[in-house]
């Protein structure tokens, strides 16, 4: 396939697309048009360009001014083999672990030096936490991060050390200790 790039520096339309669909979070949810051109870092009349073609699409939904994420972006993710299947093989699972201890579980899979959270079966004892279906957060802030450090990779480890340890979006600060990869190592789990 050729490529039609006149420019190797320019952002491709499905780049600007993506910056403008990044800038929605769970804490802002809506946005104006001058929101959205801020926070992505495009020109306004860029994104409303952009915004024309994923409301017609069905990405996104306008009301009153304001613009948030659309359905059709959520059927999408619902079809996303990776997710859809290791959900169903483990929802059994992690409903009898949580009718058993009476706590949160979680599924997740590392992506990179993230989890990405697939499922998560609350618990009506338990506060409720900072993770969300389809949320991220470093390695070494969650317990499945610890868990998938202390059974992964001593790459991946090297590389969470590497980066440095500093809180996500919704964590503890300090984060929590990141020693379950080098509990793994030697055998014994030193936490400050």
């Amino acid at each position: 396939m050729r490529s039609t790039v006149r420019n190797t520096d320019s952002v491709g339309v499905l780049e600007r697309a993506s910056r403008v669909l990044a800038c929605f979070t769970v804490d802002r949810p809506e946005m104006s048009l001058s929101d959205l051109a801020r926070r992505s870092g495009l020109p306004k009349s860029t994104v409303h360009r952009l915004l024309v073609e994923l409301e017609h699409l069905g990405f996104i939904e306008c009301h009153d001014g304001r613009i948030g994420l659309g359905l059709r972006l959520f059927e999408l993710g619902q079809l996303v083999p990776r997710q859809r299947e290791l959900r169903e093989a483990a929802l059994p699972f992690m409903e009898d672990l949580r009718e058993v201890t009476r706590q949160t579980v979680h599924l997740a899979v590392r992506d990179g030096l993230e989890v990405v959270y697939l499922e998560i079966l609350g618990s009506q004892e338990i506060p409720q936490l900072p993770s969300r279906i389809g949320g991220r957060m470093p390695l070494y802030c969650t317990g499945v991060g610890n868990v998938l450090l202390a059974f992964g990779d001593p790459e991946t480890v090297d590389a969470v050390i590497a980066e440095g340890l500093r809180p996500g979006r919704g964590t503890p600060s300090p984060p929590p200790c990141c020693c379950g990869a080098s509990s793994r190592r030697s055998g014994i789990r030193h936490c400050a």
